[in-house]
């Protein structure tokens, strides 16, 4: 997939985003959109390599095990 395909795909859905939540979709908006996913990711990489306790965490053990089965490492 090319840089162009992967930009469309964001653009179309952080527009589909904003409209249904009724949401300003700016240069703000996309950067802390993006920590907070980061966040996640991170946080979904660190219970993978179990190096993150499970106690306090947003996504359920099980759902961050699926996922990071996905990673490509």
């Amino acid at each position: 997939m090319d840089f162009n395909k992967i930009k469309e795909g964001a653009y179309k859905n952080a527009k589909n985003y904003g409209e249904k939540y009724n949401i300003e979709i700016d240069e703000e908006f996309v950067t802390l959109k993006f920590f907070e996913e980061m966040g996640e990711f991170s946080e979904a990489l660190l219970t993978y390599k179990k190096r993150a306790g499970l106690k306090n965490t947003a996504l359920k053990k099980k759902q961050k095990k699926n996922w990071a089965k996905n990673l490509p490492m």
